[in-house]
C-alpha cells in the first residue's frame, strides 16, 4: 500500500545483540541495552552495555564532552589520550563503529617484568612514568607489607608484665579503700598479688556484700543507683566521656544539646576543601544549571576544571588520569552530598540548585549552606565508600567522639597514630570484624589505616576540621601530622 513503511524486524542491541529492554545511545542513535541499572556503584565491573560504550568509547566520550563534528576525526578527543588508550577507546569492543585506520603506538611493558600491559583491560599499578603489571605490583606491595610487619614486631616476643597491686595501693575494686582495708586476702590470685582486672559484676558484688536489704525493692533501688553511678563516672578508655555519655555521642549526636551544640549558621564562610568544591559546583550551576553526563554524573569538562583549579601540583602527582567524576572522587563526594542535604538536585537532565539552596546562600552566602553540608556528611553519605576496607560502620558512627578527640587533644601537632590509639581503646572490639586471613597485615593495622583515612582524612582534613601537614609524601610511605583549625570551635560546641 503507498505510503505504508516497511515492516522492520525486532531491533537488537548492538553491542551483545540481545533483544528486549532496549534504548537509543544520545551520542549516536543506536539501539543499545537498557541496563545501567544492573551496574553496582563502585564495582568497575563492565556487565552493562549502556554504561560500557557511554564510559569506554571514543564516541560516547565525544558526546559527553559536546566537542564537535564526528568522534573518529576530532583533534579534541585526540589530545585527551595517550596513544594507546585512544585506539583501544576507538575499537574496542563496546563500539557500534570502529575507528578508522588506528594509529601505530609501542606496547606498554612492566618496568619490573617486561611483561606487556594492555592498559585498557589489565589490572595494573602507575608509579610516577612506570608501569608494573598486577603479578609485580602484587608482590612488591606484599613484600612492603612483610618489610612494615617485621620492623613492628621486632622485639614484640617480650613477656608482657601483670599488675601486682601493692598493699598500700586504692583498692582495684573502686571502694577508695587501701588495698589491705579492702580486698587483700579476699582474692584467689597466687600470692605473688597479680589480680586480673576488676569486672562490672565482680563490682556490684563487692558492693552489696556487706549491706542488708529491708526487701527485694530496697536492693533493686540501691543496684540501680549504683548502675547510674558507674554509667555517669568518667572513664579514661573514653578519654574522659562516660558510659552514658558516650552512648549519646553515638546514637544521639544532634539531639543532646546538653552535650553538644551545632550552629545552623556560621560566622564566617568555611576555609575548607569541601566548602571550596561546593563553590565551584554552586559557579557551574548558576541560574541555567549543569548538564548531567548520560550516566547522570558531572560532565568531564566541568570535572577536569575544578581539578586543575583545586588540587596542588603535589595532589595531581598521585592521582590518575581523570576520565569521569568519580576519578575526582572529592568532588564526586561533594556532588553526592549536596544532594543529600538537600542542596543540588537533578532536573530535566540537569543539576540545579533548590529552593533550600538558594535561599540559604540569601541568608549568609557559605556560612549558612555549610552545617547542613556537614550534617548530611556525617549521617547520610556512607563513609565506606572511600576506600576497599570492612564497613567498620563504627567509625563513622563515633564521628562525634572524634571530634571530643579534636577537641580535647587537638591543639599540638599530633601523628595519626595518637588518635588511631584513642580509638582503639575506645573501641577494642572493631578487631575483630577483620578476616586477617584475606590480609597482608594485622587486624589491628587494618583498623588503624582505615581509620587515619576514612575519619581523619576523608572526614577532618575534607571538611576543614583538621589541617595536614605532610612530612614525607610517596606512593608507599606517606607521613603527616594534625592540629585542629579554628572551624572546629564554629561548627560544634561542646557542654561537658
Amino acid at each position: 500500500m503507498a505510503g505504508q513503511k516497511p515492516k522492520t524486524g525486532t531491533p537488537k542491541c548492538g553491542i551483545c545483540g540481545k533483544q528486549g529492554k532496549l534504548r537509543k545511545t544520545e551520542c549516536c542513535g543506536n539501539w543499545i541495552c537498557d541496563d545501567e541499572a544492573e551496574y553496582i556503584p563502585f564495582s568497575y565491573e563492565r556487565n552493562s552495555c549502556s554504561r560500557n560504550h557511554q564510559r569506554y568509547t571514543l564516541c560516547g566520550f565525544h558526546y559527553a564532552e559536546g566537542h564537535r563534528g564526528h568522534w573518529k576525526d576530532c583533534p579534541e578527543c585526540r589530545k585527551e589520550f595517550e596513544t594507546e588508550m585512544y585506539v583501544w577507546y576507538g575499537t574496542n569492543e563496546y563500539n557500534f563503529e570502529k575507528l578508522d585506520n588506528p594509529p601505530a603506538y609501542r606496547p606498554t611493558k612492566c618496568a619490573i617484568c617486561g611483561r606487556v600491559i594492555r592498559l585498557g583491560t589489565d589490572n595494573f599499578t602507575q608509579s610516577g612514568g612506570d608501569y608494573w603489571c598486577e603479578r609485580c605490583a602484587d608482590k612488591k606491595l606484599a613484600k612492603e607489607f612483610a618489610d612494615r610487619q617485621e620492623a613492628s614486631t621486632e622485639g614484640a616476643a617480650v613477656t608482657p608484665k601483670r599488675v601486682k597491686i601493692g598493699r598500700n595501693d586504692p583498692c582495684p575494686c573502686g571502694s577508695g579503700k587501701k588495698y589491705k582495708r579492702c580486698c587483700y586476702g579476699k582474692q584467689t590470685a597466687p600470692a605473688s598479688e597479680e589480680v586480673r582486672p576488676v569486672g562490672a559484676l565482680d563490682e556490684l558484688r563487692h558492693a552489696v556484700q556487706d549491706r542488708e536489704f529491708g526487701s527485694l525493692e530496697e536492693a533493686q533501688v540501691f543496684i540501680e543507683g549504683h548502675t547510674a553511678r558507674k554509667n555517669q563516672a568518667p572513664l579514661d578508655d573514653f578519654a574522659g566521656l562516660s558510659p552514658e555519655q558516650m552512648y549519646r555521642f553515638l546514637h544521639l549526636p544532634f539531639s543532646s544539646p546538653d552535650l553538644v551544640l551545632f550552629p545552623l549558621h556560621l560566622i564566617a564562610p568555611p576555609d575548607s576543601p569541601m566548602a571550596k568544591l561546593f563553590d565551584l559546583l554552586l559557579a557551574a550551576i548558576g541560574e541555567d544549571g549543569l548538564k548531567a553526563t548520560a550516566t547522570g554524573n558531572l560532565p568531564l569538562g566541568f570535572v577536569r576544571q575544578s581539578a586543575l583549579t583545586h588540587l596542588s601540583d603535589d595532589e595531581r602527582e598521585f592521582r590518575p588520569g581523570i576520565r569521569s567524576e568519580t576519578d575526582f572522587f572529592d568532588l564526586h563526594v561533594t556532588r553526592v552530598v549536596s544532594g543529600f542535604a538537600g542542596l543540588v538536585r537533578k532536573h530535566r537532565g540537569r543539576f540545579v540548585l533548590t529552593g533550600r539552596c538558594r535561599k540559604l546562600l540569601s541568608q549568609g552566602g557559605m556560612a549558612a549552606v555549610y552545617p547542613p553540608l556537614f550534617r548530611a556528611f556525617t549521617e547520610k553519605y556512607n563513609w565506606a565508600f572511600r576506600g576497599l576496607y570492612p564497613d567498620f560502620t563504627i567509625i563513622q558512627q563515633s564521628f562525634l567522639f572524634s571530634l571530643w578527640l579534636f577537641y580535647r587533644f587537638g591543639n599540638e601537632w599530633r601523628s595519626p597514630s595518637f588518635y588511631e590509639d584513642h580509638f582503639l581503646k575506645a573501641f577494642p572490639a572493631i578487631l575483630s570484624e577483620v578476616e586477617s586471613e584475606r590480609h597482608y597485615t594485622t587486624p589491628e593495622e587494618i583498623v588503624r589505616s582505615c581509620y587515619t583515612g576514612r575519619c581523619l582524612q576523608g572526614f577532618a582534613v575534607f571538611t576543614g576540621l583538621l589541617d595536614i601537614e605532610w612530612e614525607k609524601r610517596g606512593i608507599l610511605n606517606r607521613s603527616f601530622r594534625l592540629r585542629t583549625t579554628g572551624l572546629l570551635n564554629e561548627l560544634v560546641t561542646f557542654h561537658l
